[in-house]
């Protein structure tokens, strides 16, 4: 690996860790035409880093709810710190069973293919449900994260499970989006704790430290301009584009595969 290869796929995730269309599936390709070595799963999980500190900065808000809420400052701030912590649960249950019995870096691009046509298509019908509802119940919540399980599978997205579920209740497309990148925290920051445990035993082996932090700055940079962007989107559009790239981008491994 190159110093221009960490960058950009710095960049390729900092752009598609936030929009649905699954970032784990833009890495796995960009490594595969750059032809890196296909054990770089930790190198991509570690990317992840970037982003989830662009998710804490921008949703900075959020986050100081939830921490009030864990420390029990007000009822409307445990009932929130409560829903996402619960709506968490089926994500972080899973990938850690996962990750100790299955290997979950998964490498077949017709899976990777097929999971983005088809998730992209049921993105697209729930997306089509009205909007009507304002507040998430701890139910709902659940049933969202469990949705997200999914997205252990490269293809799939876990932004767009979540943002799927949420559309189909009724809920707007930007609340969708917010609810699902908090969800996000707590699966990713858990997978980076592993992953930094097992680097630091010894089984998983970073070749160039300052190639990946240099990869992680720039997926931090990325992803806030990213999220700028698709908050903005999200009040204006629907998600019809993001399901056409989805299906193109899916026909095109295919065709190339």
């Amino acid at each position: 690996m190159t110093l221009l290869h960490s960058i950009i796929l710095g960049i390729i995730q900092g752009i598609t860790e936030f929009f649905p269309v699954s970032s784990s599936a833009h890495l796995m390709l960009t490594s595969k035409l750059m032809g890196l070595p296909a054990q770089r799963y930790a190198f991509d999980v570690c990317l992840n880093l970037g982003t989830l500190l662009a998710t804490l900065v921008f949703f900075r808000k959020d986050l100081e709810g939830l921490l009030c809420g864990f420390l029990n400052f007000s009822h409307k701030d445990r009932e929130f710190f409560h829903l996402w912590l619960f709506s968490s649960l089926p994500i972080i249950g899973i990938f850690f069973i996962a990750d100790l019995f299955f290997d979950i870096n998964f490498k077949s691009p017709i899976l990777l293919a097929s999971a983005l046509i088809v998730f992209g298509v049921i993105l697209f019908l729930c997306d089509l449900c009205p909007v009507g509802k304002k507040s998430l119940s701890l139910k709902e919540g659940v049933l969202i994260g469990f949705a997200q399980c999914f997205a252990l599978i490269p293809g799939v997205s876990r932004l767009g499970a979540g943002i799927s579920v949420m559309r189909y209740l009724n809920y707007s497309r930007l609340e969708s989006f917010r609810f699902s990148m908090l969800l996000s925290i707590a699966p990713v920051s858990g997978a980076l704790f592993l992953t930094f445990l097992k680097i630091i035993s010894g089984k998983i082996m970073i070749e160039n430290w300052n190639f990946l932090l240099l990869g992680c700055l720039f997926s931090f940079c990325f992803g806030l301009l990213t999220l700028r962007m698709m908050t903005h989107f999200l009040q204006k559009y629907t998600l019809l584009p993001l399901v056409i790239y989805r299906i193109i981008f899916g026909l095109l491994i295919l065709t190339y595969f």
